[in-house]
């Protein structure tokens, strides 16, 4: 995918407000109970910390379609800090560009997805700390197992941020595990999918019984929870969750607009037969 035809390329970036850290728990929320019947013309998601103070906002600015905007303060007027997009309709993947905190230029990385018949979203990133920092895989996977269940508020259903390590492409996104069952996670138990690696992260969707006006929870957990894999780690987990969420929001809408279309063909070729056959 290349970059000049993106429209990240106009967003200014600045690491301005990355030195207050993202919290291990963050609670997004949407303006009010209204705002998400809004949301495909533009709309502003909140993230809270744990104790609800107002972190950093994120900015759709085009609804389900356009870039998403992370702003390191409570509105959209603080600085931007990161920024997701879509470099035409039919990309299978997500550019996101992240803030220089080195003074270089902002870095690119890439959420990829695979639409089969379990959908993955997988990604590359340089992590850790000085001599140490190497480059490690990791994988959003589906998931229902007690580490979503675990989130308060939950749907039961979300997603869960496995750590891969190698970037062997022999080795990558080839687990055939969503975990959509019930039962405790296999492998090595709480923490780690049922292929042994270790969950890093989780997202678990709100029930609307439990708030009207949230949206999710992202809870950074293990090595993921530590800062030893970085600020620039935690903020590309952040922007791809928030990206699935929005490819997972456009999938959805684009369904119902299918199945309501659908209808009203049936409804019309039923209407031009007199009821009978034609």
């Amino acid at each position: 995918m290349g970059h000049s035809n993106s429209t990240l390329q106009f967003h200014e970036l600045s690491a301005a407000g990355i030195e207050k850290g993202i919290p291990p728990i963050i609670r997004v929320k949407y303006e009010s109970r209204w705002s998400k019947f809004g949301f495909r013309y533009g709309m502003e998601l909140f993230l809270n910390g744990p104790n609800g103070e107002p972190m950093y906002t994120l900015d759709f600015e085009k609804g389900l379609r356009g870039d998403i905007v992370l702003h390191s303060g409570p509105s959209v007027d603080s600085p931007k800090l990161a920024v997701s997009g879509r470099e035409s309709s039919f990309s299978s993947e997500y550019l996101i560009r992240l803030p220089s905190i080195s003074g270089n230029a902002p870095q690119d990385e890439f959420l990829y997805w695979d639409s089969g018949r379990r959908t993955r979203f997988w990604f590359d990133i340089q992590v850790g700390h000085g001599p140490e920092q190497r480059v490690e895989g990791f994988e959003w996977r589906r998931s229902r197992g007690p580490e979503v269940k675990s989130v308060g508020q939950s749907r039961r259903s979300g997603l869960k941020l496995v750590r891969l390590g190698s970037t062997n492409t022999k080795e990558k996104y080839s687990s055939s595990e969503e975990d959509l069952h019930d039962g405790s996670t296999k492998g090595q138990g709480y923490g780690y999918s049922s292929d042994g690696k270790e969950v890093v992260a989780v997202w678990a969707n709100t029930s609307s019984f439990s708030s009207f006006s949230g949206v999710g929870e992202f809870q950074f957990r293990g090595s993921g929870a530590t800062g030893e894999l970085g600020q620039l780690w935690a903020l590309m987990a952040v922007m791809s969750c928030m990206s699935i969420w929005q490819k997972a929001m456009r999938d959805a809408a684009r369904s119902s607009h299918a199945g309501a279309t659908g209808a009203i063909g049936a409804g019309a070729a039923g209407g031009a037969c007199g009821g009978g056959a034609c």
